[in-house]
């Protein structure tokens, strides 16, 4: 078996410094690894790459989001349409995103069915597959950039808007969506328990499904987050959700040659699961044989790692461990 593993840390250096104990295996399979050339410099646009695809036609693609949900992007244009809280101030307008778990998915649906009659008068058709995770399929692709919801998070300055040729038509929809949900039965009643309110949608990351034929590159991919399982869908690869540990992973493809498994750690207080759920048992596998490669992407705000390593390169004992920071 071979297998892919991509490690997003939320800052390499951060995670590590005063914790390298931690890390131990990390850094032991670090630098007893070949050093491979990193096929991009961040995380989603290395598995972009790596599936496949060029980054640069893929990143923040509201098709492959979509696919990743379980829907069917077919050939139309597809938008992010996320739904979030406009508050004014006594001069300004403020963008908040609506924190995990804020929305149901019985709220997510009235909210809907409310927005879908008044999309459907331009023939847009609104998914809401995920209460925090809205969707526009339309045929034709407006001119139009955007910056996800993160990205404008705060005071909302004009150059955060919608812009390009279609920009105008998409500022004139966040009023009209806003004007809409201002005095929803459901907005009503979170305002009254005093939970922000869904109050408009944010249009961002449009796109298509990519043309041509992509084969699978892998045979299986484990993974959580969208991008990936979008992207493995879209090859024809079967997709599994990320399961507690590496041990689960290996029984699961043990018949598999090709893996990719993709994990995003949020916080350096993760490092220490990192290491006892996956990359000892990774580890114990390279030395087992059941693995004959593994090749690994650490990837974070620090730098990029990127290793070769096969059961031989274990025996590099004289090669010692650093910090990850020391990589940055």
């Amino acid at each position: 078996m071979k297998l892919d593993l991509v490690i997003e840390l939320a800052a390499v250096a951060g995670a590590t410094s005063g914790s390298a104990a931690r890390a131990a295996n990390l850094e032991t399979l670090i630098a007893r690894g070949d050093t491979i050339a990193a096929p991009a410099s961040t995380c989603d646009s290395c598995v972009i790459a790596m599936c496949g695809f060029d980054p640069g036609a893929i990143t923040a693609n509201a098709a492959i989001y979509a696919l990743g949900e379980g829907l069917a992007p077919g050939d139309d244009y597809w938008l992010r349409a996320d739904p979030v809280c406009l508050a004014p101030t006594t001069t300004q307008l403020t963008l908040n995103e609506l924190p995990d778990g804020a929305l149901t998915a019985a709220e997510a649906q009235a909210l809907g069915a409310t927005l879908s009659a008044y999309f459907a008068a331009d023939d847009f058709v609104l998914f809401t597959p995920h209460p925090q995770r809205w969707y526009l399929r339309m045929r034709n692709a407006p001119d139009l950039e955007t910056l996800s919801p993160a990205a404008c998070a705060g005071t909302l300055h004009e150059s955060a808007l919608p812009s390009g040729r279609d920009g105008a038509q998409w500022k004139r929809v966040i009023t009209e969506v806003q004007m809409l949900l201002h005095s929803h039965p459901v907005n009503a009643a979170r305002e009254a328990e005093g939970k922000p309110p869904a109050n408009a949608v944010w249009p961002w990351g449009g796109g298509r499904m990519p043309g041509g034929s992509h084969p699978p590159r892998y045979g299986i991919a484990f993974a959580d987050d969208l991008l990936v399982r979008g992207l493995a869908r879209a090859t024809g690869a079967p997709v599994h959700a990320l399961p507690s540990d590496a041990r689960a992973v290996l029984l699961s493809a043990a018949t598999t040659n090709d893996v990719l498994v993709v994990l995003r750690l949020a916080n350096a207080s993760a490092m220490e699961a990192l290491e006892r759920q996956w990359i000892a048992p990774l580890q114990a596998a390279l030395a087992s044989g059941q693995i004959s490669e593994l090749s690994l992407h650490v990837c974070g705000d620090g730098g990029f790692i990127a290793r070769r390593i096969t059961r031989a390169h274990l025996h590099r004992w004289w090669r010692r461990r650093r910090p990850l920071a020391a990589y940055g």
